[in-house]
């Protein structure tokens, strides 16, 4: 099985990577082009799940990035993990944060569709883009 993961650097990242790795998953991993393997939670990865990490370098903006990629590895399973995800910086810089994570996922989805169809997806979010809720606990 082949699996795409974008946010693969953050902490969610970290955890499906070895999930994944001990499963005996193929493992493609998207990664910011100003970042790098050293870059957030990767590198506490153990050496023999790094080294089977093929690293593609993107951005989630770049619709013809995800349709060469999708088109190229027709990834089984797809896991989108990347946003914009500090919430003080989404309301300094709104258009910045849409351009991310609405956008972003758009292209995704648009690739899968039209160059990966057979590819399943899942795709993680924050409750917090609900805002505040008026009755806790939520359940």
């Amino acid at each position: 099985m082949k699996a795409l993961i974008t946010g693969i650097s953050g902490q969610d990242g970290y955890f499906l990577s070895s999930l994944l790795f001990k499963k005996g998953y193929e493992i493609h991993g998207v990664i910011r082009r100003n970042s790098s393997m050293s870059n957030g939670t990767l590198s506490l990865l153990p050496e023999e799940i790094r080294k089977n990490i093929i690293i593609h370098y993107g951005d989630l903006t770049d619709a013809g990035f995800f349709a060469k990629l999708l088109g190229q590895e027709k990834p089984e399973e797809l896991y989108h993990l990347a946003a914009q995800s500090f919430v003080g910086y989404s309301f300094q810089n709104p258009a910045s944060t849409y351009d991310v994570n609405i956008s972003g996922t758009l292209n995704i989805v648009n690739a899968v569709k039209d160059y990966s169809p057979n590819t399943k997806m899942y795709f993680a979010a924050t409750s917090e883009m609900f805002g505040q809720p008026e009755n806790t606990p939520q359940n």
